[in-house]
């Protein structure tokens, strides 16, 4: 079938496990239908919350950062799970809702077959440095693609826009977080 879909596909998949939502994201994402609606919960917040970040990594192919905008952060390292988990199937995630409460995030995301769209998710995705001292970060994108009513197709690597190892605003160190999904967070 199509994007990896089993036979017998559902229009929606309500993924809720106690723990975190990681080991069953490849099976969720090649079982909705193409449009179909993928809704995801995670408890596990004190790992994406940056208390144990090699686990976080290892769950969600990112490292959180214990920061002011920590929920966020959370939400956008499920919601890059969820997006390279579909891509390596050929199919894009679009974020529908992201919400973070108390200890657990939920994602309602709308599951797409296009390969072609999956080309741009290395410019959806960025790495964070964020200053040890002050509230300064800056994002760094891992990839360019061109905007969607260009008719040009040319992905390129992304252009380094980090100040470099000393935080400008007040001369502190930066920390690495990430990678993120880096796109809107809710259908506008």
């Amino acid at each position: 079938a199509p994007g990896g879909q089993p036979a017998e596909a559902f229009d929606v998949i309500d993924l809720d496990p106690y723990g975190s939502c990681s080991p069953f994201l490849d099976a969720a994402v090649q079982s909705v239908h193409d449009g179909g609606l993928l809704c995801i919960t995670s408890t596990d917040m004190p790992v994406l919350g940056g208390n144990n970040p090699e686990t976080c990594f290892s769950r969600y192919g990112g490292s959180a950062l214990k920061v002011g905008y920590l929920h966020e952060m959370s939400l956008r390292l499920v919601l890059h799970a969820v997006a390279t988990s579909a891509a390596r199937y050929g199919r894009e995630v679009r974020p529908l809702v992201s919400c973070s409460i108390d200890f657990y995030v939920r994602v309602f995301v709308r599951i797409h077959d296009s390969p072609a769209r999956v080309k741009r998710l290395a410019s959806t995705v960025a790495v964070v440095h964020q200053c040890v001292q002050c509230e300064s970060f800056w994002l760094q994108h891992l990839g360019e693609a061109p905007a969607e009513d260009q008719k040009s197709v040319k992905f390129r690597p992304a252009r380094v826009t980090v100040p470099g190892e000393i935080c400008p605003e007040c001369g502190g160190r930066f920390k690495l977080g990430g990678p993120f999904y880096a796109g809107p967070l809710h259908d506008p």
